[in-house]
């Protein structure tokens, strides 16, 4: 313990904040943990879910391409799924197409009360916000998506479908707006960005901002079928989730992992390990 506790000592007040929510470290005041009431309806509700191609057909979009799109959508709970490939036969549009369907395949219309085309018109607009640069594009928003469904999908116990829903959320969401730099640069080089978050997890902060304002645009809000209890919780998961994707606190998760992983007892995760999946 007193390893641990010099290791939390030397981080920087960010990476300590977060850390303490997982890892039982002495501080002298204890943060008090959030109550979440994951309590995912029992009963589906009977939703039309049209097959993604045939919800493009609705927008009138042309799919030339529908058996090269449904070959590559069959193979999307596995490993080593070609994103490029759904990038190219879907003219640019891998993040609709891979996330509607994932969520089509765990039935979250159904359980979640999710209207399909709030869906898509979310998707569309969070996929055209992303910037057409190399790394952080809705090309890899989708690879995570996909990855984030694969290692959810291989664990002993599923997550409720909500907090499966807003995991799949956050991956879709987290690099919005990136423009290609480190938060570090932009702290170095003073751009509003980092002033307006105060040098913060500048970038996540600013993702999660805009995916806040695409729900208030009309009909972009596929959480509208929430309670509001569950839509307070649903935004609580995202924000977490996404925030955790900044590298400043790559430390604090690893040491997180590494502790859970050689004390525990049991296989379930701790506070704040939902994280683990999109950091990852």
């Amino acid at each position: 313990m007193k390893q641990i506790t010099a290791s939390f000592n030397r981080q920087p007040p960010s990476v300590r904040s977060y850390l303490s929510d997982l890892i039982d470290v002495p501080k002298e005041k204890a943060r008090s943990e959030t109550k979440w009431s994951l309590t995912p309806k029992q009963t589906q509700v009977d939703i039309d879910v049209p097959h993604v191609t045939e919800m493009m057909d609705q927008y009138n979009i042309l799919v030339e391409n529908k058996t090269e799109i449904n070959k590559s959508l069959e193979h999307i709970d596995k490993w080593g799924w070609d994103v490029f490939n759904i990038y190219k036969v879907t003219d640019g549009r891998p993040l609709v197409y891979s996330m509607y369907t994932i969520l089509q395949k765990r039935k979250s219309f159904e359980m979640l009360e999710i209207q399909p085309d709030l869906m898509v018109n979310f998707l569309f607009r969070i996929e055209e916000m992303h910037h057409d640069i190399p790394y952080h594009s809705s090309t890899h928003a989708a690879d995570v998506v996909q990855s984030a469904h694969v290692v959810m999908h291989g664990t002993p116990e599923e997550p409720p479908p909500l907090e499966a829903a807003m995991v799949l959320t956050a991956a879709a969401v987290h690099d919005v707006e990136h423009p290609g730099f480190t938060n570090q640069y932009l702290i170095n080089t003073k751009h509003e960005l980092a002033e307006l978050y105060n040098g913060l997890s500048v970038l996540e902060n600013h993702s999660y901002a805009r995916f806040m304002a695409v729900l208030q645009e009309p009909r972009c809000d596929p959480l509208a079928g929430l309670s509001p209890g569950d839509r307070e919780t649903a935004l609580l998961l995202v924000r977490e989730m996404v925030l955790a994707t900044d590298m400043a606190r790559h430390v604090a998760v690893i040491a997180c992992m590494e502790s859970h992983s050689s004390s525990s007892k049991t296989r379930r995760a701790p506070q704040g390990a939902r994280g683990w999946v999109t950091h990852a």
